[in-house]
């Protein structure tokens, strides 16, 4: 079975529940207990890769990015009353099989959400990632402008700044799924700072890297 036919089969598991997560009530419990598993395996760093923007109600209206932030911050908030120590934060992860648009409006949610006047929603924030299938979506080098405005100190989202100090927003790259030699996205990823690599099995094929 060849890796394309694997990940056709890895992603229909994501479209039989993944309408089923992005409810309210589900999200909640859902994210509550995969958090439980992870303190009651004594793991109490969490870095949570999230796509934004698409919760809904009862309504079947999305909720506002920073309603959505409240509602994890509630869940966090609750799990640390058992766990002080518990320390949770969020790399939203854009889709790249979806496009630049996408791409864009998690970046924005970065910059709107590290930007709220609730310090406590604002460190919840990690950083950036993209993620899908690297032998048949884009490269990284096609949204690297994008990424690199965002990275900008001076960054400016509806009129407020991303703080994320001198090095701008951090990033934290999946590249290297492949054995592809002529794929390219474990050389940009650092070159745009990714602080890790997610997999990045392909390094093999660039020790130098």
């Amino acid at each position: 079975m060849s890796s394309h036919n694997i990940w056709k089969h890895f992603e229909k598991k994501f479209g039989r529940v993944g309408e089923l997560g992005k409810f309210i009530p589900f999200f909640k419990e859902l994210l509550k207990s995969a958090l439980e598993r992870c303190i009651d395996q004594n793991v109490f760093i969490v870095e949570y890769r999230h796509i934004s923007g698409m919760l809904f109600g009862d309504d079947k209206k999305y909720v506002p990015f920073i309603e959505e932030l409240r509602i994890i911050r509630a869940v966090i908030d609750e799990l640390q009353v058992k766990t002080p120590h518990f320390e949770f934060r969020l790399i939203l992860t854009g889709l790249k099989i979806v496009g630049k648009k996408h791409i864009q409006k998690m970046l924005d949610h970065i910059a709107i959400g590290s930007n709220s006047d609730d310090k406590r929603l604002a460190e919840l924030i990690a950083g950036f990632d993209m993620v899908n299938e690297e032998d048949f979506t884009p490269e990284i080098a096609e949204f690297a402008e994008q990424i690199l405005t965002s990275k900008q100190v001076d960054n400016i989202v509806n009129d407020q700044c991303v703080p994320f100090g001198k090095d701008g927003l951090p990033v934290f790259f999946h590249a290297g799924e492949t054995h592809d030699r002529d794929c390219q996205n474990v050389h940009d990823a650092i070159l745009l700072g990714t602080k890790r690599i997610g997999h990045g099995f392909q390094l093999i094929l660039f020790p130098y890297l």
